[in-house]
Formats: C-alpha cells, sequence, structure tokens
C-alpha cells in the first residue's frame, strides 16, 4: 500500500498535538459526576445543536457551515474541560443558533489564574485541529477532494474565529484574559479594562452594524459592572503566572492570526468600506 508522501508526519504531529491538547485539560474529558454534577446532553442542548448547524449552513452553505458550529462546539468544549479539571462538575455548553456558544458553570473560580485558564482552554484546544489541518493541507491534501476542502476551510475558518475571539473585548475570551493578567497589578485598573473593553464591542458592533453581536456586547456591557465583586473574591496572578499568562495569548494570537489571515483581512475590509 503506497501512502501519501507526508503521512508519517501528518500522523506524529496529530499524535503529539492531540497528547499536548490531552494533558493541557487532563481530569476534564471525563462525564461530570458527584454531587451538583449536570449532564451536557439534553433535549433542549440536542435542540439547539441542530437549530445551529441548520441556520449555519442555511446562510454559509455545507462546508462552511459545518466548519463553524464544529469549531465552536470544539472551541466550548476546551471552557468545559478547563472547568471539570478545577473541579467545577456542574460545567456544560450550549450551543446558540446565530450567535456562538457558551461554557457555563455556576462555581466561581477560586483565582484569577483558574480564570486565564479556562478562558485560554477555548481557543487553546482549537490548536490541536488548527495544527492538524495545517499540517495535512500542506503535505497531503493537495487534490480538490471534499476532504482536502473542507480541511481548508476549517483552517482558515479556525484562525479567523479565534483570533477575533482573543481581541482584547468583553465578554469576549480575549477580554476576560486581559482582566486576570492585569488583577494583580490593579483591581481598579482591570475593572475599568473591563468596562472599556465591554464599551468597544458595543461600538464596534454598532460601527460594523451586525445586531447580534450589538446584544451580545450589550449583555456583556451589564455583566462587566458586576464582575468587579466577584473579582474581589479571588487571589490574584503572581507576577511570573501573570508574564506567562500574557506571553501565551499573544502567542494563540499570532497563530490564529497567520492561519487565518485571509479572511481575517476580508471581514475587516468588508467593515471599513
Amino acid at each position: 500500500m503506497n501512502l501519501p508522501q507526508g503521512f508519517g508526519f501528518t500522523l506524529f504531529l496529530t499524535g503529539l498535538v492531540s497528547y499536548l491538547g490531552y494533558k493541557c485539560l487532563e481530569g476534564g474529558f471525563a462525564p461530570n459526576q458527584g454531587e451538583n454534577a449536570q449532564t451536557n446532553i439534553t433535549v433542549k442542548s440536542i435542540l439547539l445543536a441542530v437549530a445551529s448547524f441548520g441556520a449555519a449552513i442555511f446562510i454559509l452553505g455545507p462546508m462552511a457551515g459545518i466548519a463553524i458550529v464544529l469549531g465552536i462546539a470544539i472551541h466550548e468544549f476546551g471552557h468545559v474541560a478547563a472547568f471539570r479539571s478545577i473541579g467545577h462538575n456542574d460545567a456544560r455548553f450550549r450551543l446558540i443558533p446565530l450567535l456562538g456558544g457558551v461554557a457555563i458553570s455556576n462555581k466561581l473560580p477560586k483565582n484569577q489564574l483558574s480564570e486565564f485558564y479556562i478562558a485560554i482552554m477555548g481557543p487553546g484546544i482549537m490548536l490541536v485541529p488548527l495544527v492538524i489541518t495545517g499540517v495535512y493541507i500542506h503535505t497531503i491534501g493537495t487534490s480538490n477532494s471534499v476532504i482536502d476542502s473542507f480541511a481548508r476551510t476549517m483552517f482558515i475558518i479556525t484562525g479567523a474565529i479565534n483570533f477575533f475571539n482573543l481581541l482584547p473585548l468583553w465578554p469576549l475570551d480575549g477580554g476576560r484574559i486581559v482582566r486576570a493578567v492585569t488583577f494583580g497589578l490593579s483591581p481598579q485598573l482591570s475593572q475599568v479594562l473591563t468596562l472599556t473593553m465591554s464599551g468597544g464591542l458595543v461600538l464596534w458592533a454598532l460601527y460594523a452594524q451586525q445586531p447580534l453581536i450589538f446584544i451580545v456586547s450589550i449583555l456583556g456591557f451589564s455583566a462587566a459592572r458586576r464582575v468587579g465583586a466577584h473579582g474581589k473574591k479571588q487571589a490574584p496572578m503572581t507576577g511570573s503566572q501573570a508574564v506567562a499568562a500574557a506571553a501565551a495569548y499573544g502567542l494563540s494570537m499570532w497563530a490564529f492570526w497567520l492561519a487565518g489571515k485571509p479572511l481575517i483581512e476580508q471581514l475587516v475590509f468588508r467593515t471599513l468600506s
């Protein structure tokens, strides 16, 4: 049997990044168990997932629609796995048609390092399919088959969505990360930045004439006004932890920018034009 050129390298890198992703979220892949445990699969969650796929496919077409919702589902599961790995056995996520998804836990993380960990592992887990599809399309995927086309679509969409998600805008993951990192410098500064980032998303939604994002931004601004009280109950990061967190944040943005650059530039130019 003749294997495609680059198959061995692709298989090796797939195993490596999958293992690293597993280790980063070790303990978070098992189903919720114990007191207050909640399941992620309910009739409501299934209906929301079907509606999300249906709406995305209707608007974007089968290839892009499936890629974007699948990417969002993996992203949100990254948050859930992070919650579970630090003991939140009530963590679950829901897909929201046309808006994305949300990871839910009724318990407040104990410290700002945990807040950062939960926020970064949504985009963080997406580095696994990003690397796999990236290596695949540059080694094996040289034809115009359906699988190759889907891999290219998934690669670009994964990069673009997670890059925008990491922008320092509240309540996006980037805004949550910036808040967690700066909280140790000054809780007051962190709160001011949170409100500023929230306002920035409101203004961007208005400028881009995006009603759904505007709704999310208004809800986020309302939550941002209350999050300061929660932060006072959490220990801040140490200086070394904040530096490491900022480095991980920057490297993640850079990786997603490289992957999603064509789509990112297209969306930005369309917004500005």
